[in-house]
């Protein structure tokens, strides 16, 4: 997911919490090109990053045991320091509030650094959570978030890393994309993931180690994205030419996804199986597509959809071999099943869509007929309640027209398959 750009204006925010712990100075390595020695883990992150504010959230212990030396620390840098008075953090209570003053602190599209180093032992969960709330509530750009990790202290230098965390945002867009994908069908958030990490790894190469770099993630987002439309717009004569041209991509790019973009390898099995089981038009794979958007709540889709599928379902079982085919072609055999739904219609039916239902009643059995008839008047009292948009007498529920679309989905199930 792309992050906004930071407005000019906008500030640059480091966030701490003091502990109550017993300080002592360390070197700080960030990589191999930063180092610092200082007792507060959060003046070398400053020093770092530089930020226009360092905001420390101290309780009240934690302010009477180190907040005059911190600040003395600050002062040396030339970075603004502010502290931030917040509770223990002892109940869930006092947890919540923690919250609402960190919100409060962090203006719309600034960019925030975060210390999860000290503080309660909940903080630093609550300060990663928070900065991915406020990311899509104020569209702020999350910057560095950093550990100092005193525990693993080099043994030769005794200096102690700033284990960076930072790509583990990138864990919870993924998470989001799987999420967005799995519930929906939609591949658009993880397309964006795809093409993000390829631009970025490209970016930040200085032509370095090309050879190494990623190539076809680009490719497999727009076939995944073209799959994903296809799918969820139903446009089904192009079904199957994006499944087989995904398959052919994904083949080409597991490799890369392996080496740069493991999360995706977690969704990976779910986004194949979902994409390319829809790869063609029989009877049989578009039901399990009126099952499968139904489950989805794609409700006016799985309706669409369903309306066409019993068309298709007539036009086969009276051995017409090209159910797929053009309008002209299908009209007769949709007006023939709005008889079979209604007799009543037949007297301004044309000739060929009466001949068609009286087939249809002598060739299929008398449980085939009611269940056509039945499922047909379902859809199409759907259909007409959701084209009005509510704007009808007596519209249905949205839960009830969820309901109802999974229940037609289940009497398609039960219709036996014309041989």
């Amino acid at each position: 997911m792309n992050q906004p750009d930071p407005i000019p204006d906008a500030p640059v925010i480091l966030i701490s919490a003091l502990g109550t712990g017993n300080y002592g100075p360390s070197r700080y390595r960030f990589g191999d090109t930063f180092s610092r020695e200082e007792t507060y883990f959060s003046v070398a992150l400053g020093e770092y990053v530089r930020p226009d504010l360092f905001l420390s959230l101290q309780t009240n212990e934690a302010a009477r045991k180190h907040g005059e030396e911190l600040a003395k620390a600050w002062r040396a840098t030339g970075i603004e320091m502010r502290a931030v008075a917040i509770p223990d953090g002892a109940s869930e209570k006092e947890l919540w509030e923690i919250f609402r003053i960190m919100a409060a602190e962090v203006p719309e599209r600034a960019r925030v650094h975060l210390d999860i180093t000290h503080g309660f032992r909940s903080l630093p969960m609550l300060g990663f959570i928070a900065l991915s709330y406020l990311r899509v509530t104020r569209e702020i750009e999350i910057g560095e978030i950093r550990y100092g990790a005193w525990e693993a202290r080099e043994p030769e230098s005794g200096a102690t890393p700033a284990f960076d965390l930072t790509p583990f945002v990138t864990l919870l867009d993924w998470t989001a994309a799987a999420d967005q994908f799995l519930r929906t069908g939609s591949a658009a958030r993880i397309s964006s993931l795809l093409v993000d990490t390829q631009q970025n790894l490209w970016k930040s190469s200085d032509g370095q180690d090309r050879d190494a770099l990623p190539r076809n993630l680009k490719s497999l987002a727009t076939a995944l994205e073209i799959a994903s439309e296809n799918l969820l717009m139903l446009r089904t004569s192009g079904m199957a030419d994006a499944a087989a041209r995904l398959e052919s991509i994904l083949a080409e790019a597991r490799t890369e996804a392996e080496a740069h973009v493991l999360p995706f390898l977690e969704v990976l099995q779910p986004i194949e199986e979902d994409l390319t089981r829809f790869s063609s038009a029989d009877l049989t794979v578009l039901r399990d597509l009126v099952e499968w958007l139904a489950e989805r709540d794609q409700v006016a889709a799985a309706f669409t959809l369903a309306s066409e599928w019993l068309v298709s379902y007539l036009m086969v079982a009276l051995g017409h071999g090209d159910h797929h085919a053009d309008h002209k072609t299908r009209a007769p055999y949709a007006e023939a099943l709005n008889v079979l739904e209604d007799p009543a219609k037949a007297a301004s039916a044309g000739n060929e869509d009466r001949t068609l239902a009286e087939t249809a009643r002598s060739t299929l059995s008398d449980d085939v007929i009611y269940s056509l008839r039945r499922v047909s008047s379902q859809i199409r009292s759907a259909r007409n309640d959701l084209n009005h948009a509510g704007f009808n007498d007596h519209p249905a529920s949205a839960a009830t027209l969820s309901k109802r679309a999974k229940e037609v989905a289940s009497e398609l199930a039960r219709l036996p398959l014309p041989s």
